[in-house]
């Protein structure tokens, strides 16, 4: 049997030709695994990549809730200084004012006490005088020459006195 160049060149090329589709194919084949390598390291790594970042950012967020929970706790500690301080500056002047209200009471009373006395003062002083003019009056040549009564205890001494340290004899003055 007798074959022709022409067939021979024909299946030659064939036979090349599917050489050179089953080196593509492989070629293809190894690129699309190399492809397909690559996009999963890159997405590894994106993954990687976007973990570091939500660890970065979770920290970040967990100092600065720290950092408000300190700020919080510190004032709140001056929040609480200051409301012990104005609960010591009420109590302070809730102190004040009742021992304000009780001296102006004690001073009130003593000024009503010495007006008493006053007053009792000028009635006695005022009875005294009304005594020493009914006693001029009614007793005519034998009105008193003084205000000093003979006392036979203590001597001369003054009108109504007795024995309150101011005594002279009739002998001295």
């Amino acid at each position: 049997m007798a074959v022709s160049t022409a067939a021979v060149v024909t299946a030659a090329a064939t036979v090349k030709g599917v050489s050179d589709a089953r080196k593509a194919q492989k070629e293809a084949g190894r690129r699309a695994e190399e492809a397909q390598r690559v996009a999963t390291t890159q997405a590894e790594q994106a993954r990687v990549d976007a973990a570091a970042a939500l660890a970065a950012l979770e920290k970040k967020a967990a100092a600065e809730a720290a950092d408000r929970q300190r700020q919080l706790e510190s004032y709140n500690t001056m929040v609480s200084a200051q409301q012990d301080q104005a609960k010591a500056a009420r109590e302070a002047l809730a102190a004040e004012s009742q021992r304000y209200t009780e001296q102006k009471a004690e001073m009130e009373k003593q000024a009503a006490d010495i007006q008493k006395q006053i007053e009792e003062q000028r009635r006695k002083e005022g009875k005294k005088e009304s005594a020493r003019i009914k006693a001029a009056r009614r007793g005519g040549t034998r009105a008193l020459l003084s205000d000093a009564r003979l006392n036979p205890e203590i001597g001369i001494g003054p009108m109504g006195a007795g024995g309150d340290g101011k005594t002279s004899s009739l002998g001295g003055a």
